[in-house]
């Protein structure tokens, strides 16, 4: 059920335009509480954005429709995007308004860098669904159930999906700070990102072993099984983005 853009026929491509420019649409009321104190020029530019955005995945088959719908796609990149916009108009009163913040301009453009480079990087270990409800439940305030209800998701699939993000964000942020310190890429250094108070913690440190299986981790930790096949797949993915970020220091 993978949906594409056939360029070559028209007919297809105009229906699939359609779905494209519905998807983007549905974001507006999100984009335009996100930005309220921007106008609707602002709004229009952050959708404008996305269109191109979403076409391109499309076109490019990068949206895999069993990782989540196009409109949560179209979600996760308007927001996204209006992040940005949000981050851009900060870092311009940081930079020309010292008189409210202590801090200087290189200190800006250096915690806007980071800021962005760990918003880019949760998003991509997170995938589309993952994103779209963390950006749900996080730029908009909303509790789980109301998510839940927006996304015909489970409420305890969005507070397991938060869960997650939250234990994969604390380990990214420290990621990036034994990046930045030069740590080496080592086993170590990525098993001290993340903590071992909750399973992904626990797990993560078997995952140096590619053929480790759930049941095996159960015996070495002595986690219920279900919990650690459950863990495994995220320790995983995990394990490769803390990777990543320590050998692109």
């Amino acid at each position: 059920m993978m949906l594409t853009i056939a360029r070559p026929a028209a007919a297809h491509r105009a229906a699939s335009t359609s779905e494209l420019m519905a998807a983007v649409e549905s974001t507006r009321p999100a984009v335009a509480r996100l930005l309220a104190s921007r106008g609707n020029a602002d709004v229009d530019d952050v959708l404008q954005a996305t269109r191109e955005v979403l076409w391109h995945k499309v076109a490019d088959r990068e949206f895999d429709p069993a990782r989540g719908t196009l409109g949560g796609l179209a979600y996760g990149i308007a927001l996204r995007l209006a992040r940005r916009v949000l981050s851009r108009t900060q870092l311009h009163y940081e930079l020309f308004d010292q008189a409210t913040s202590d801090r200087t301009a290189l200190d800006a453009l250096v915690e806007d860098y980071e800021l962005t480079r760990f918003l880019e990087a949760l998003a991509d270990l997170l995938g589309v669904r993952d994103w779209t409800i963390v950006a749900a439940c996080a730029l908009e305030h909303e509790s789980t159930k109301s998510v839940a209800a927006d996304l015909h998701l489970s409420e305890r699939t969005v507070q397991d999906v938060r869960a997650w993000a939250l234990t994969a964000a604390a380990a990214l942020w420290k990621g990036f700070a034994a990046a930045d310190a030069d740590e080496p890429a080592t086993a170590e250094t990525i098993i001290r990102c993340v903590s071992d108070h909750d399973r992904i913690g626990q797990v993560l440190p078997h995952t140096f072993d590619e053929g480790v299986t759930g049941a095996q981790v159960a015996a070495l930790t002595g986690i219920p099984e279900v919990e650690a096949r459950r863990a495994l797949p995220r320790a995983r993915r995990l394990r490769h983005a803390l990777a990543e970020i320590l050998e692109q220091r």
